[in-house]
């Protein structure tokens, strides 16, 4: 996580504000630092279903299924309504990872 991204969370604390903080580093091609930011959100709100979505989403795309499966688990036991669509590994026989689309857009 950048210096930049550390500073805003010291000063608003807000799980919102640096989550799509993150996401805007998500869409730039910074994902290491996006993950950082997510997981930042999560330490300061760790039922904030949207943080676990997009780090979820985040993860898989990375190929790191364990731990998206995990976050996505969490979103799903925190707001259950915000999830429209998802294919889990494991639950059915052939069945690939797909992505995870918010059904509210913010």
């Amino acid at each position: 996580m950048n210096r930049n991204m550390r500073r805003a969370a010291a000063r608003c604390g807000d799980a919102g504000t640096i989550c799509a903080a993150a996401a805007a580093l998500a869409t730039r091609g910074r994902a290491a630092e996006a993950i950082a930011g997510y997981r930042l959100a999560l330490a300061l709100a760790p039922r904030y279903a949207k943080a676990h979505l997009h780090l979820a989403n985040l993860l898989r795309e990375q190929g790191r299924l364990e731990e998206s499966t995990s976050h996505l688990k969490r979103a799903i036991d925190c707001a259950p309504e915000l999830v429209e669509h998802c294919n889990i590994p494991g639950n059915a026989p052939g069945t690939e990872v797909g992505y995870i689309l918010p059904v509210t857009s913010e």
